[in-house]
């Protein structure tokens, strides 16, 4: 931990992104309270929740791009002042009286944004593989997993009083300057980056190959299909492939369950359904800090079999909490799932960092996102469906089944105990 901290490259990168994702969530707010000014607001939603979701599809393209993108940081600069000329765009929009084509540009706009920022993260991947030594990895991703945390919450109060005080239009330029003082920062850093890179040069694959859309989406193929051959070839990736997405499917429909419950129990609320569901946030929350501070030393000799059986045993647990009604037993399980989710995702990364070709990490990390958010899409659909003809007691119990058959999944597959023998690996 004490060498993470010294290390000046890697604190002042992970500054530069907390700086961005601030402005990120300014806006986010700013746009969400700016739809509320319309008449049509529904509609208004809609377009912007489509917006959000729309990227996370093109993860894959994102991440094969980066990965044959041969001036990586140059390119990391020019996509953060893209977003800087995108985010002033946005701001002169909104000096406007609020409509809803401001709506629709600053929706088209923001997917612009989130697939530069896409395309950046996978950009920066390799350059990271320098910044921070292969024995370091799993605690410096825990360490930025639990600055991220506490700092979410922490800018989420910040930006609820910004919003009282600066116009809509202030508030996108203010998102434009974070990307610009990112882009600064990044300017004063280069140098020390470039000399990483002269001792250990980027890996690159060979272009020559491509002949226009078809060859290139030829390659990506063939990229996708050895990074899924790459992933499988490892136990606990290979694991963690049926397991996450199961996992993801039935956590995510959590809080529609909640909002149901509520309507028809009174009881099951504290205090208020605000309150409640913030509470539930909350305590995901802390989990996951808890479970990213844990990994770094108490944890972090656990292996990721050992906790994915401790993530699906806190699912269960929290599904089985929620069939019986009772909200304390239901956010005691919460924290214990961000436990194991705040240990295992560093630990995770790490092996796929440490483990699998470099010159195809951002293409796999792409793949993955979207491959894993295919199970939530899937189990929104589903409840939307389901909420039209079944009880909340049976939706709940429907999902507890899920819980209990997944969780016997991962006993039959997992050792009951089973800790790291090479460390360093993870």
């Amino acid at each position: 931990m004490k060498k993470l901290l010294s290390n000046r490259l890697y604190m002042s990168l992970m500054a530069s992104d907390l700086l961005s994702n601030f402005g990120d969530m300014v806006y986010y707010l700013a746009l969400m309270n700016y739809v509320l000014q319309l008449p049509d607001t529904k509609l208004a939603l809609s377009i912007v929740n489509f917006s959000e979701i729309f990227p996370v599809f093109l993860s894959l393209l994102t991440g094969y791009l980066s990965d044959r993108t041969r001036n990586k940081l140059a390119t990391i600069k020019f996509t953060q002042l893209f977003r800087v000329v995108l985010y002033v765009g946005i701001g002169c929009a909104m000096t406007f009286e609020p409509a809803l084509w401001i709506v629709i540009l600053a929706s088209v706009f923001n997917v612009f944004g989130d697939f530069a920022g896409q395309y950046e993260n996978g950009l920066y991947i390799p350059i990271s593989l320098r910044v921070v030594s292969d024995e370091e990895r799993a605690d410096s991703m825990a360490l930025s997993q639990s600055v991220f945390a506490v700092s979410a919450i922490f800018f989420q109060t910040i930006s609820a009083a910004l919003i009282s005080f600066f116009t809509y239009s202030q508030l996108a330029f203010l998102n434009a300057g974070t990307f610009l003082v990112s882009f600064l920062i990044l300017v004063l850093l280069t140098p020390s980056i470039k000399k990483l890179l002269t001792e250990r040069p980027l890996k690159m694959t060979d272009n020559k190959d491509a002949e226009g859309v078809k060859g290139e989406f030829d390659r990506l193929w063939s990229s996708l299909s050895l990074a899924v051959k790459e992933l499988t070839s490892v136990p606990e990736l290979r694991l963690s492939m049926i397991i996450v997405p199961v996992v993801n499917s039935i956590f995510v429909v959590l809080p529609s369950l909640l909002v149901l419950m509520m309507s028809q129990d009174r009881a099951f609320m504290l205090g208020n359904a605000s309150i409640t569901l913030a509470t539930v946030n909350i305590a995901m929350t802390v989990g996951m800090i808890v479970g990213s501070i844990l990994v770094m030393n108490l944890l972090k000799k656990m292996s990721i079999l050992s906790l994915l059986r401790m993530g699906t045993l806190g699912v269960f647990l929290m599904f089985f909490s929620l069939f019986l009604r009772q909200p304390y037993f239901l956010l005691v399980f919460l924290a214990l799932t961000g436990i194991a989710t705040g240990a295992i995702n560093p630990k995770y990364n790490a092996l796929i960092y440490n483990r699998l070709p470099e010159e195809q990490l951002a293409t796999i990390e792409g793949g993955l996102m979207t491959y894993f958010q295919l199970g939530t899409v899937f189990s929104r659909l589903l409840v939307s469906t389901l909420i039209l003809v079944l009880t909340v007691n049976q939706l709940v119990l429907l999902f507890l089944l899920a819980a209990f058959f997944l969780l016997l999944y991962s006993l039959k597959r997992v050792p009951l105990i089973t800790v790291d023998e090479d460390n360093k690996n993870i």
